[in-house]
């Protein structure tokens, strides 16, 4: 077991009447699949920490995609009703969002074999977990569509955007103003795209008339196969973090400066809390090398094996650049800890070692009660 943290310890017990809001895959559905019902990890930690409420957004063969989807949007593919982010939300979050992205099989095919994780693969993780931090840090947002336009822009309709809709621009010089109140915090983060497959234009970001970012050179990211909807994401978020601002109204503009037919596109600006919640993130364990789960056959177990360390990588880097960001692993055990029938789920010695590890973390990383207490 053990946690990582960049918080300050403050010992006060505002997580007592706190709620927890809950995203990922089948770990975190409302019952467990190999352990007793009512003994999941979340229900385990509602309990010890005498939380106020717990409401789980898990969906079972979720990525990490999906889980940005399920925050940014909450309509996509069987989405919880109530999972986008509510800025005004007090307590705790919590993502479990690794295994399924390590497994990395293409469920369109109609076959269950894993796949070695890519350059442009691991980049989509990143940049969607980045995405998710964002969003849960943030406490209100700005549509695309209470912008300003000038020059040609077309409007793109999906239920993974934002308020189910973005801006988008193959025009030189076309540009949308977007009028957005920074916090005490001074962040604002534009919502972007880049797509796999496809290359992006160039793209001006500026705050107040001055430009401060310019982006001509964007990464390369594969698609991801989701498991909950068989489709592949194409459009992987970007965010344009705008930091060192005072508090107050800012006029954020977007312009295509290029003379390609490349688009950019401009989805929302995030308002960067103040307060942000504590967001925990925790590790998965390996599959077991039997059971009813293609993870644990011979030929799939060694490519997760391989993969999952990469990931667990990539959320230590991206979650260093936010001080709410909380990883705790449970350092759960194989086979122990994990149900013989399938050798993919947590059992119930599995869940009760989840719910200590959480407690631990959670005990140990106090750090603003301001953001903690239930609203009322």
């Amino acid at each position: 077991m053990s946690y990582t943290s960049s918080k300050t310890i403050q010992k006060n017990r505002a997580y007592e009447v706190s709620p927890l809001y809950i995203y990922g895959h089948s770990f975190t559905a409302a019952v467990g699949l190999q352990c007793t019902s009512g003994n999941e990890f979340f229900r385990r930690v509602q309990t010890h920490m005498a939380m106020s409420a717990i409401t789980t957004y898990g969906i079972s063969s979720s990525r990490m995609i999906e889980n940005y989807h399920d925050v940014i949007a909450a309509t996509f593919a069987g989405a919880s009703a109530g999972s986008t982010w509510n800025g005004t939300r007090k307590g705790w979050t919590l993502l479990d969002c690794v295994t399924n992205d390590a497994f990395n099989f293409d469920v369109s095919s109609g076959t269950a074999t894993a796949q070695a994780l890519t350059a442009g693969a691991q980049e989509a993780y990143k940049r969607a977990l980045d995405g998710y931090l964002t969003v849960i840090s943030s406490s209100d947002r700005v549509e695309s569509s209470a912008g300003t336009t000038s020059g040609t822009w077309t409007t793109g309709s999906s239920a993974t955007y934002s308020g189910g809709s973005i801006l988008r621009t193959i025009v030189q010089n076309s540009y949308v103003d977007i009028v957005a109140t920074a916090t005490a915090a001074g962040e604002l983060d534009v919502v972007t795209f880049v797509v796999a497959g496809a290359t992006n234009g160039t793209m001006d970001v500026s705050v107040d008339g001055t430009v401060v970012q310019t982006i001509s050179s964007w990464p390369t990211v594969d698609g991801v196969v989701t498991r909950r909807s068989g489709n592949t994401v194409t459009a992987i978020p970007y965010i344009v973090k705008l930091t060192g601002l005072s508090a107050g109204s800012h006029t954020i503009r977007v312009k295509k400066t290029d003379a390609t037919s490349n688009f950019i596109y401009v989805d929302c600006v995030l308002i960067k809390s103040a307060s942000p919640v504590p967001a925990i993130i925790l590790r998965d364990p390996l599959p077991n090398t039997t059971g009813s789960n293609g993870a644990t056959t011979s030929g799939n177990r060694p490519i997760i094996v391989s993969n999952m360390p990469l990931l667990d990588a990539l959320i230590t880097s991206t979650a260093a650049n936010y001080p709410n960001a909380i990883i705790i692993d449970p350092g759960l055990s194989n086979p122990a800890d994990i149900g013989v029938t399938d050798g993919i789920h947590p059992n119930d010695r599995g869940m009760r070692k989840m719910a200590d590890a959480i407690v631990a973390g959670i005990h140990d990383s106090i750090y603003d009660p301001d953001s903690l207490y239930l609203a009322v």
